[in-house]
């Protein structure tokens, strides 16, 4: 039985069937990954694995050496790809009430001033990095869900949340209005991220 590269290299020179052999072989792993990271959203992980292969059928001279790891990286970036649309789609309203929700929840976020400081530092942050904050500290994701859904090793996605929180607290640092939030943003990280949690998950 011909292997990944030689059905490939057959492919390549215009042998259909071979191109299609190819792709119902490497299908149902494909499927199956994203299937995993989107929750078990059939129609959703159906659509994924499509547009997966609709690459594909564009970009198939750009397999060098390993077929299931080019399409293992195409998955990971479409399944990223629509976690960052939905968020995108409620864009600076889903930022602000997720930050508003907990107004009066903690003592250091009481302020209204302060509220809107968090809104503007995470608007101001890429959609990436609001996505691994979200998940982490206002859907309570745990490092290992998180790393099924984007399928990245949970040391990778560890550093990822690790690199957001850092920006995250630059960010508030810059954009604080005074002496007050500047100390508290110093003194009281924690708090100011661990607010990010939904009030309503408590309720």
């Amino acid at each position: 039985m011909a292997g990944d590269l030689e059905l490939l290299r057959r492919w390549r020179n215009g042998e259909a069937e071979a191109g299609e052999t190819l792709i119902r072989a490497h299908y149902p792993g494909v499927y199956k990954q994203i299937l995993t990271q989107v929750n078990g959203a059939t129609d959703l992980a159906a659509d994924l694995t499509q547009s997966v292969f609709e690459v594909v059928l564009d970009k198939r001279d750009d397999i060098v050496e390993n077929v299931g790891a080019y399409l293992r990286g195409i998955a990971r970036r479409k399944v990223l790809g629509h976690f960052r649309r939905q968020l995108g789609k409620q864009a600076d309203p889903s930022v602000s009430d997720l930050v508003e929700s907990t107004v009066g929840a903690v003592s250091r976020l009481a302020k209204a001033e302060d509220a809107s400081l968090l809104t503007r530092a995470l608007r101001s942050m890429s959609i990436e990095d609001q996505l691994y904050l979200v998940w982490t500290y206002a859907e309570g994701l745990s490092q290992n869900e998180i790393a099924e859904r984007v399928g990245l090793s949970r040391a990778q996605v560890n550093g990822r949340i690790d690199r957001a929180r850092g920006k995250l607290r630059r960010r508030l640092e810059e954009l604080a209005e005074s002496s007050e939030q500047r100390a508290s943003v110093s003194m009281g990280f924690d708090t100011w991220v661990s607010s990010l949690r939904r009030i309503d998950q408590s309720n």
